[in-house]
């Protein structure tokens, strides 16, 4: 089962921040979930930002602008990618994301 969100981000006002894709698999990765929550406020305004449980992405297989994939560890962080090569960059603990969600819009 594919589990992912992705979401697209600008504004603050969360119903206009996010735009979730689910198969049902968030309600069972409540972790996944409340992450893409908490991080769409921060996600630069015209970009995608695609959060998967997994290296397979696929609910979203195309690149996205940034991509977090969940991994031993935390999230894997890509830029341009997909799942698979977020999967594989060294993971960024959960708690270290989400207290300096700036790191979405470091280059």
């Amino acid at each position: 089962m594919t589990r992912i969100a992705i979401v697209t981000g600008g504004t603050r006002g969360i119903g206009e921040a996010i735009s979730l894709a689910l198969n049902g698999a968030l309600l069972h990765t409540p972790v996944l979930g409340a992450s893409a929550l908490a991080l769409a406020p921060h996600v630069p305004a015209g970009q995608v930002l695609h959060v998967s449980a997994c290296a397979k992405g696929c609910a979203h297989p195309a690149p996205a602008d940034l991509v977090l994939a969940a991994r031993p560890g935390g999230f894997g962080l890509a830029r341009g990618a997909t799942a698979a090569t977020a999967a594989s960059c060294p993971p960024i603990a959960r708690a270290a994301l989400l207290s300096h969600p700036e790191l979405l819009q470091a280059e």
